[in-house]
Order: structure tokens, then sequence, then C-alpha cells
């Protein structure tokens, strides 16, 4: 039972990987679900804390622009490499692997966008769509920092790849261990 699931779970991993505008598009529909069910609950959007609406897209904005800037950053990282190991890890990623870099910039744009919209619509006093664009911002989120955490472990896979061949290469590393005396 516990294989099963395993395999389970790894093929939905890798269907996320493969495929991440199809879950975009579900968790999308969730959103806008959630946004519409959230108009009909008597609480007010306040989660404990003493924070308005406005306050609280400003914050999921703020998340979303670190992710987009650290997503930035994981992309230049991916491609200003030009080992042998590195180009062909590119070029056996093919198509997959560059869809996967583009829609990591642009979920995380698409973060801020939205959360930076529902923080307008929660100052126009529109909270049907200021609820729908905030619970859109977090799932975009999300699904920025579970992409970003995947390719991030591909390229720290490939640099230990790399560097284990860079050792096999050179045998000797007396001036290497002198560093650490």
């Amino acid at each position: 039972m516990k294989e099963w699931l395993r395999s389970k779970w790894r093929a939905g991993l890798t269907y996320a990987q493969e495929r991440p505008w199809r879950v975009l598009c579900v968790s999308m529909v969730v959103s806008l679900l959630l946004g519409a069910l959230s108009a009909f609950l008597p609480c007010k959007l306040r989660l404990g804390l003493d924070l308005n609406g406005v306050e609280l897209a400003l914050g999921v904005l703020a998340l979303a622009s670190i992710l987009a800037g650290f997503a930035g950053v994981v992309v230049v990282f991916a491609l200003q490499s030009g080992s042998a190991l590195f180009v062909s890890f590119r070029a056996e990623g093919g198509a997959v692997l560059r869809r996967a870099w583009l829609f990591l910039v642009r979920v995380s744009f698409l973060a801020a966008a939205a959360s930076l919209l529902s923080a307008g619509a929660f100052a126009l006093d529109l909270p049907l769509g200021a609820r729908t664009l905030l619970f859109a911002s977090v799932a975009l989120s999300i699904q920025s920092a579970l992409t970003m955490l995947w390719l991030l472990r591909l390229l720290v896979d490939a640099v230990g790849v790399e560097d284990s061949a860079q050792l096999q290469k050179s045998k000797s590393f007396g001036d290497a261990k002198d560093l650490y005396r």
C-alpha cells in the first residue's frame, strides 16, 4: 500500500512538473470557487489578526515579489553556466525544462499582479473580487514556490554531478586541503 501511494504521488508530481499550465488552470478554478464561497461566509477576512484586506493583500504582494526575484535568480543560475554538463542538462531537459523556467517567472509575476489588484479591490470595497484575487495570488505563489524548489533541486543535483566529475578529473587536492589547516 505504501509503495502504491508513493508511486501515485510520484506520478502526480511528474504530471504537475510536465504540465504546469494545467495545474495552474485547476488552481485558478479552485481560487474562483473559494472566492465565490467566501461571499457566503458570515465571518470577515481578518484571520485573527489586526489586518484589513488591503494590508493582507500587500503582504501577499511582498511574498510574490520575493518569489519573482528569486525565480529570476534560479533561471539565470541555470542559464549562465557554459560547462559541458550544464549544456547537456539544458539540451536533454528540452522543451519541458524551458517551459518550466518561463512558467516559473510568469507565475511569480502573475501572483504579484493578482495581489496588487486584490489590494486595489479591497480599497475600492469590492470584497468578492478582492477575495477571489487574493486566493488566486496565494495559489499562484504556492505553485511558483513549489516549481522553484523542484527546479532548484535539479540544478543543485547537476552541480553535484559536475563537482564529482571535477573531483574525479583532478586527483590531486593538496592545495585545497592546505586551505583548511
